[in-house]
């Protein structure tokens, strides 16, 4: 565990020379931590769960971000044939967020409730229109660009 963290964080900062600004390693980890305290407040979690669940949830965003920086495109002009790998880059990239998702999935399922699950693996927007919540779309009915990424998200599209 303690190798795969190391890894992910070695990866981590021999991408940074990639970035337009300065990868800044201790700020990204200060707002990864912050996130992950605030998921846990947000699932109202006891000590005890609390402290099995931080680590995992790192583990958890740190293969996703893996997976995200694997399919980076630079933002350029790109040719035809470019654009069309991209897209199939795009399947690819969607096909291994789901598996990590999954796998993932299975951990929490050991611990939280299935409204906790809820909070972490579906869209709140996704959420509002299936649970009939006030401000969700009537009939599942998604706002424009509901997938993120697209024409407004920047980057290759998100399925």
């Amino acid at each position: 565990m303690k190798k795969f963290m190391t890894l992910l964080l070695l990866m981590v900062v021999g991408m940074g020379a990639g970035f337009a600004q300065e990868f800044d390693r201790e700020k990204a980890e200060e707002r990864l931590n912050k996130m992950i305290e605030r998921k846990a407040s947000e699932l109202k979690l006891d000590d005890e769960t609390a402290a099995w669940f931080k680590p995992l949830y790192k583990e958890y965003n740190m293969a996703l971000f893996v997976v995200a920086h694997k399919y980076r495109v630079e933002k350029k002009e790109l040719d035809d044939a470019e654009i069309l790998e991209s897209i199939v880059n795009s399947f690819s990239r969607a096909e291994e967020e789901v598996a990590v998702k999954r796998t993932y999935f299975l951990k929490f399922q050991e611990k939280l409730t299935p409204q906790q699950l809820r909070s972490l693996f579906m869209p709140r927007m996704n959420r509002q229109a299936q649970g009939g919540q006030r401000g969700g779309f009537p009939r599942g009915e998604r706002s424009f660009g509901g997938h993120g990424g697209g024409q407004w998200g920047g980057g290759e599209p998100n399925f």
